[in-house]
């Protein structure tokens, strides 16, 4: 497991080090000895605090950084900074007694609460989806894509909040957008917790719903008031007068999509439209995949922490391989570990059929495609251990008579984020796979005939190219 868990606050105090060098020209030496005689420590634990490895005390955050701005001159995102990272409790409130209140701007928004401590990956997608979020950018819808769990709707709501506290002062950032209303709605009807799958009871499902929810949001009654014919028109009159960001949640599960999607195309300019769906879609695409290893080992880590487990590195190493780096079955396994369970039977429930990961992520796409080609394109696609040719899923799935309904499978199979396909051959993720593996199993006829086409394929393809 990594050995400076608080390696961004061992910026911070080295930053403070450095900001005493200046302002009192002193050596580093003499800094750190000072840090320890105002804090009570030996020098040898300031030492591990720059290094990241040891969090001070509460009481002791304080005293740095009050140290920070008495002494050092350094600014409230300093203090901010320091803060955060060494998961203060209360930042703003210490950080507005020392530096003093700054005047915040209030932001129309009706956001929810994060659903997690810290935002961990997705730096390169975090970064993309500010860009196209600027107003000197031409993309007004932007849609998230990705299968259930990957972390959509986490990494819509980390950019919302980053913009909230840049539109409304509290952290100013030249380079982050700024809007003067922030709006979230959401037709996500279920949760996945460790303690199983949750119902969503307040679910934004209809374009009326939606219209409810900004009508809330930007306190206007008037626009429930008025008749369903009136209704768009008024709301756009209303997101027009400032500049607002639109976050539709779980575009898949809304009742009257195409509705809704031409509402979206219709907004005025000071509208910025984000979408999450389970669904390729064709706006300005950020598609996410499983998190790589670092990033998946980051996450597990600090769960871990956050629920005060131990993982040794083999344990971290066996989660993030059997989640396949899918955020949502990360946090599930780990909370489940927390609760008591043992790792080896968490695992070893992971992948099944029936379970609560498997059901959160792939039931609600996959259930309407059972019966049709695109289901055995599916199991056909996961009996092959690694990327395997368009040819050889088309004729494993017995579809090899049938093209039209093969490129209509395939294409299905990618909208639905269950594949991506790359100069003929298809790649899932490991837990994709493992669930059309059970869904083979599931279906023990269709799976004794794929199985031969399989070997057959197989067969004819060594003979073919192996010399």
């Amino acid at each position: 497991m990594n050995e400076r868990p608080y390696a961004q606050m061992g910026e911070q105090i080295k930053q403070l080090i450095n900001a005493l060098v200046l302002a009192k020209r002193w050596d580093k030496k003499r800094a750190v000895q000072e840090l320890a005689t105002r804090t009570r420590y030996a020098d040898s634990t300031v030492y591990r605090w720059r290094q990241g490895r040891l969090r001070p005390s509460d009481e002791t955050l304080e005293t740095l950084a009050q140290i920070g701005h008495d002494e050092a001159q350094l600014d409230r995102s300093w203090g901010q900074s320091l803060l955060r990272s060494a998961r203060y409790p209360e930042t703003d409130q210490f950080v507005n007694q020392v530096w003093g209140a700054r005047e915040i701007r209030h932001i129309l928004n009706n956001l929810p609460r994060p659903e997690h401590t810290a935002f961990i990956g997705r730096q390169a997608e975090l970064a993309r989806l500010l860009q196209l979020l600027l107003p000197e950018h031409a993309a007004h819808l932007i849609s998230v894509d990705g299968i259930g769990g990957v972390g959509k709707t986490t990494l819509v709501i980390e950019a919302a909040y980053r913009c909230l506290r840049a539109s409304s002062g509290e952290l100013p950032a030249p380079h982050i957008p700024t809007f003067d209303a922030i709006i979230f709605t959401s037709a996500k009807q279920q949760y996945l917790t460790p303690h199983g799958i949750l119902d969503r009871r307040q679910a934004q499902r209809t374009l009326q719903d939606i219209f409810r929810e900004i009508a809330v949001t930007l306190d206007r009654s008037d626009i429930t008031r008025t008749t369903a014919d009136e209704q768009p028109d008024r709301v756009r009159r209303a997101l027009s007068r400032q500049q607002t960001l639109l976050i539709v949640d779980n575009l898949e599960t809304i009742d009257d999509r195409q509705n809704v999607i031409a509402f979206l195309y219709d907004l005025p300019p000071s509208v910025k439209v984000v979408i999450t769906t389970r669904e390729q879609a064709l706006f300005a695409p950020i598609r996410l995949e499983q998190l790589p290893e670092t990033e998946g080992l980051k996450l597990i880590q600090h769960e871990a922490q956050d629920k005060a487990i131990t993982l040794n590195e083999e344990q971290a190493l066996a989660l993030y391989r059997c989640t396949g780096g899918v955020p949502a079955a990360i946090v599930y396994a780990v909370g489940q570990i927390a609760s008591g369970y043992l790792i080896e039977g968490v695992l070893a429930r992971l992948t099944r059929h029936e379970g609560n990961v498997a059901r959160f992520c792939f039931e609600g796409s996959v259930a309407p495609l059972r019966g049709q080609p695109a289901h055995h394109l599916l199991m056909a696609m996961a009996m092959f251990p690694k990327r395997p040719l368009r040819e050889a899923v088309i004729r494993t799935a017995g579809l090899s008579a049938d093209p039209i309904a093969a490129d209509e499978g395939l294409a299905r199979l990618q909208q639905l984020s269950l594949t991506t396909g790359q100069e003929g051959r298809y790649q899932m993720l490991p837990l994709t796979r493992e669930y059309g593996l059970a869904e083979l199993a599931a279906n023990p006829d269709f799976e004794e005939e794929a199985r031969e086409r399989w070997i057959h394929w197989y067969l004819e393809f060594a003979e073919k190219f192996g010399g």
